[in-house]
């Protein structure tokens, strides 16, 4: 459940991007996508991680590594999957639990999280698989005998379908015309 001050932070995201809708065409250019994409982000990161307690490196070496808080829920991504889709902006509900997810955090070093920002941008790979894909062990509070059981992170699965037709469509959101004639709307 969103709390008053995360529910104002999601509100404001929510009006935002319906607001902009008209502009999300078959003819986004990418500054138009990048300035509606940064306003989702910007509300997101305004309400502060919610650590899950994992991490990719084990306690006992925190202090020696530049850490850093990954939200792997890719706020500037996860907009533009809100905007291909509009449901999402149909119910506020909906809405507020995609943004809670955002918001969630697994704690890794710097170097880790620079190799995961450039396998957004160059490779197919998932979001659920991003952590898996480069050989990342997740630890349950960086303790070596609690390890997550499955490596693959917990992703709605119409998310994970609507990365697949980004990748296909050259990392663009689905609306953009890319000359891929099998991108069918959200779930086509």
């Amino acid at each position: 459940m969103i709390r008053d001050r995360e529910k104002e932070y999601a509100l404001t995201a929510f009006n935002s991007l319906k607001a902009n809708m008209y502009r999300w065409t078959k003819d986004l250019d990418s500054h138009v996508e990048r300035s509606i994409s940064r306003v989702f982000y910007d509300q997101v990161f305004s309400t502060g991680p919610v650590k899950t307690k994992w991490s990719t490196v084990l306690s006992q070496d925190w202090e020696y590594n530049v850490m850093c808080d990954d939200h792997y829920m890719a706020p500037q991504t996860v907009c533009k999957f809100i905007m291909d889709c509009p449901f999402v902006l149909e119910d506020f509900n909906i809405f507020s639990d995609i943004f809670a997810a955002c918001r969630k955090t697994i704690y890794i070093t710097k170097d880790q999280n620079e190799e995961l920002k450039q396998l957004t941008k160059k490779e197919p790979v998932v979001t659920r698989d991003r952590y898996k894909h480069l050989g990342y062990t997740i630890y349950v509070n960086g303790d070596p005998n609690n390890v997550l059981e499955k490596p693959e992170l917990e992703v709605p699965s119409y998310y994970t379908d609507w990365e697949n037709k980004t990748h296909a469509n050259g990392f663009r959101p689905i609306v953009v015309d890319n000359n891929s004639p099998n991108l069918v709307g959200c779930f086509g």
